[in-house]
Formats: structure tokens, C-alpha cells, sequence
């Protein structure tokens, strides 16, 4: 009797092996590249409304409809630094310091460049989610993901839909997600062997570890503690089991956290601000053989000082995050967290702060909170709706999947999960300002839709199959 040869399932291409992500094929090129443009078009549709609307000045009604008001400022000091710079002005008025400038100063690069147009940073901001897809297809991969889930995790956090709004706006968010996804793909591909092209990888991740880490400190400088904790962390977590031979257990981790202080320093000391001239809110400029930079301090202190010292510089850190808490509680908004008040005196208002702070980051806005109120912002709200509706269908499976992280021993698991186990938690203390909140939590949350994992949802479905099959013993046809 003739049977029909069933054709074995042909392996999985080298550059979609899960344990050596190659680049992206044409049609997952294709699909992300469309992400990008629809982002632009999103921003640029948004932006000729507002202009239709108030064509002398379009920018401050746009920023008012998305609630990104800070972008106006930093659209003029852009501008008055590429007219700085072009010699169209003999002085330069800033009136910010230096750890806000980072973005004003790229921003003014661009204009300086192409012009001063608002649509060159909307491009700029469509151009660093392009390549932030490329970067969570691949972090995908060596999180063991298959190359269809890799592709469609990669197109949610390129069309996330709450970044449409902020890369629609002259903010800094979309550079800074793009910085913290270079820092933590590179530092997978860095602690994960790769065969005979592993020395090849290696050095491109060296490279893009250090440009992350100088990203992420040029654009929020407060994030340099928090970098190098991360850093440490995930070290020690590779070093003790993650990697399968001892030299490799050494060379790679040490040299990820040589990058990375690196990258630290240089953004600390050799910010691109320093092109700048001198100003009454400018930072001193560092000395020629200047002292470590405090990150670095932090690195060190981990593992030289002694218990007192460690006690002493937590208790620093936490004065420090009390004290940025209370910026923001005294900044003034409408959208202030009900706790926002409270002093940290006993641990039951410890509990009820880190509550709801922790409530806040995951479940903010919940469905019946109309936000942002006013009546001309019912469009808005509306869509924040639908996004939190989407957020809590995702949360089943991103639980699911950072259980598993857990459980793998993959080496582009600990960096993520330190990451967002480490700057989610940070941010909902630090940020009362539930409308802040709702933006910036992105640099924990984007990160996190890449443990996301089906098996929930699958599961549901079978046991719903299985309760609408026919009854035992009756005839199925």
C-alpha cells in the first residue's frame, strides 16, 4: 500500500535561529518600515490639524491636544541652538540646566542641519522606533521567542499605541527607549556565545552597549545610578550559572560592565551639551583628570565597601528619590496621585505608598476613569481607554512569560527582568504626576511586551473548545 511521503518541516533559517538572530528578511523589513511611516504619517496628520487650526503657531495647540506642553519649550531652545550655531545669533539664552538639554541639544543638531521644522523631529522620532523594532525582533529571538512571535512583539512596540502620541511631539521618550533597547539587546548578544561569529557580534555589542548606556545618561542623566545597579546585577546573575564555561562566565560579563561604565562616564562628563557655551545654569566642566563619575562610585562601592558604607549610601538613595517624589508632588497638575502627600514615617505608609504606586504603573487609567477630563478631549480619552482595555488583555500572558524568564537559564533574560523589575518600581514612586506617569512608565512596559507569551491564552482556548465539544457517547457525524 502506497503512502504519501509527509515533507519533513524544513529547519529554521540561521537568521531566524533563536539562539543566533541574524538580520530581519525582507518582508519583516518591509513590516516594520510601514510601522515607521504610519507612525510618521500619525504625527504628521496631527500636526497640519493643529496647523489648519492656528496656522501662525501650530506647535503649542498640537502639544495641548496630546498634553505634551514641555515639547513647545524644547522645540525654541532647539531652535535658538541651531541659530547659535548658524551665527544668526550672537548669545544664547537657555534658562534650563544642563541635565535638560540633552534632547534640546540633539534636537538642535537636526535643525541645525535640515532647519528648523517640527516635522524634522517627528522624522527623527519615527527613524528611532524604526530601529527600535529591529532591536526587539532580535532581544525577541534571544528571549527564545519563534521567529512569527519575534516579528509580531517587535511590530507592538513599534505601533505601541500610547508612543503615538509622544513621537507625535518633540520629546525625548522615543530616543531614550530606543537608547535602553540598544543597551539591553547588545547586552544579550554580548553575554550569549554565538560560534565562530561570536567574536564578531561580541564587538558590534561592545560598541552598541556603550552608545546605550551614553543614550541613556545624556537624555536623563538620574538614570546613571540606576544603569550601573542594573548592570551589576545582571552581571553577577550571568556570572553565576547563565553562561556554560567558565571563561566566558569571566571575559563577558566583565567586559559588559567595562562598556557600561564607560558609556556611563562619557555621558556624565562628555555630554553633547558641552558643545554649549558657557551659561549661569551650566554645570562646571570636569577637570582634566577628573574623579570617577558617582555612577562609577556606585559600581565600586558594590563591591568594595563595607555593610556601614552600603547602608549609608541606600539611605542617600532614598532621601534622593523622596526628594525628586516631592519635585514632582509640588510641581503642580491636575492628575496628582491621592498619596502623593504622605511622609514615609512608618511601614504601613510605606505599604500604602509603594501600593499604590506599584497600582498605578500597571493599571492606570482603569476604565471608568475618565482621563484626561475636559470636554475637547473626549477623542483622547476614549483612545486611552481602548489602550488600557489592550494592556489588560497583555497582562495574563506577560505574567506567563516573566515566569518562564525566570525559569530560563537564556542570558538575555536577567537584563530585562532587572530592568523593568528595577525602573518600573523606581518611576511609580519617584512620579506622582499620574499624567508624567502614564508617558515615562513606557521605559518599563515596552521592554516587558517582549517576555509576553501565548500559553494563556492558548490554554483558554482548548478548555473552550473542549467545554463546546459533543457530549460523552453521542455521535459526531
Amino acid at each position: 500500500m502506497n503512502r504519501r511521503a509527509t515533507p519533513e518541516r524544513p529547519p529554521l533559517a540561521e537568521e531566524e535561529s533563536p539562539s543566533r538572530p541574524g538580520p530581519p528578511s525582507c518582508h519583516q523589513l518591509w513590516w516594520l518600515l510601514a510601522a515607521s511611516v504610519l507612525r510618521f504619517l500619525v504625527g504628521t496628520g496631527a500636526y497640519l490639524l493643529a496647523w489648519r487650526a492656528a496656522p501662525s503657531d501650530p506647535l503649542p495647540l498640537l502639544n495641548s491636544w496630546l498634553l505634551t506642553t514641555d515639547a513647545t519649550q524644547y522645540h525654541v531652545l532647539a531652535q535658538r541652538i541651531a541659530d547659535f550655531w548658524a551665527g544668526q545669533s550672537a548669545t544664547l539664552s537657555l534658562g534650563l540646566p544642563d541635565k535638560f538639554l540633552g534632547y534640546p541639544v540633539i534636537l538642535g543638531m537636526v535643525y541645525f542641519l535640515l532647519g528648523p521644522h517640527p516635522l524634522w523631529g517627528l522624522l527623527l522620532n519615527s527613524l528611532a522606533f524604526l530601529a527600535m523594532g529591529l532591536l526587539a525582533r532580535r532581544l525577541a529571538l534571544r528571549l527564545g521567542r519563534p521567529p512569527a512571535a519575534a516579528l509580531a512583539l517587535a511590530l507592538l512596540v513599534a505601533l505601541w499605541p500610547v508612543s503615538l502620541s509622544y513621537s507625535s511631539a518633540l520629546l525625548k521618550d522615543s530616543l531614550n527607549l530606543l537608547a535602553v533597547f540598544l543597551l539591553l539587546a547588545t547586552f544579550a548578544d554580548l553575554l550569549t556565545p554565538d560560534g565562530r561569529e561570536g567574536n564578531m557580534v561580541a564587538s558590534w555589542a561592545g560598541l552598541g552597549l556603550l552608545l546605550g548606556a551614553y543614550g541613556i545618561v545624556v537624555l536623563r542623566p538620574e538614570c546613571a545610578p540606576v544603569v550601573a545597579f542594573v548592570t551589576l546585577s545582571a552581571i553577577a546573575w550571568s556570572a553565576l550559572g547563565g553562561l556554560p564555561r567558565w571563561w566566558e562566565r569571566t571575559w563577558r560579563p566583565m567586559a559588559a560592565g567595562l562598556l557600561v561604565a564607560a558609556g556611563i562616564f562619557l555621558g556624565i562628563n562628555y555630554s553633547p551639551v558641552r558643545l554649549l557655551p558657557a551659561h549661569p545654569l551650566a554645570a562646571p566642566a570636569p577637570p582634566s583628570r577628573a574623579a570617577a563619575a558617582p555612577a562609577i562610585q556606585v559600581m565600586r562601592a558594590a563591591s568594595l565597601a563595607w555593610p556601614s558604607q552600603l547602608t549609608q549610601r541606600v539611605r542617600a538613595g532614598l532621601d534622593d528619590l523622596w526628594h525628586r517624589r516631592w519635585e514632582y508632588a509640588t510641581s503642580g497638575g491636575v492628575s496628582l496621585l491621592p498619596e502623593a502627600y504622605l511622609l514615609p514615617d512608618k511601614p504601613k505608609v510605606w505599604a500604602t505608598i509603594l501600593g499604590a504606586s506599584l497600582r498605578n504603573l500597571l493599571l492606570y487609567p482603569l476604565p471608568w476613569q475618565r482621563w484626561p477630563s475636559g470636554g475637547d478631549r473626549v477623542l483622547i480619552s476614549l483612545a486611552i481607554t481602548a489602550q488600557s482595555l489592550l494592556w489588560y488583555a497583555l497582562l495574563p500572558g506577560l505574567a506567563w512569560g516573566l515566569v518562564e524568564a525566570l525559569r530560563s537559564r537564556s542570558t538575555a533574560g536577567p537584563p530585562v527582568l532587572l530592568w523593568v523589575a528595577v525602573v518600573g518600581p523606581l518611576l511609580a514612586l519617584m512620579i506622582v504626576n499620574l499624567g508624567t506617569l502614564y508617558r515615562i512608565r513606557d521605559l518599563a512596559l515596552l521592554p516587558s511586551l517582549l517576555l509576553f507569551s501565548s500559553a494563556p491564552y492558548r490554554w483558554l482556548w482548548d478548555k473552550l473548545l473542549s467545554s463546546s465539544g459533543p457530549p460523552r457517547g453521542s455521535p459526531t457525524g
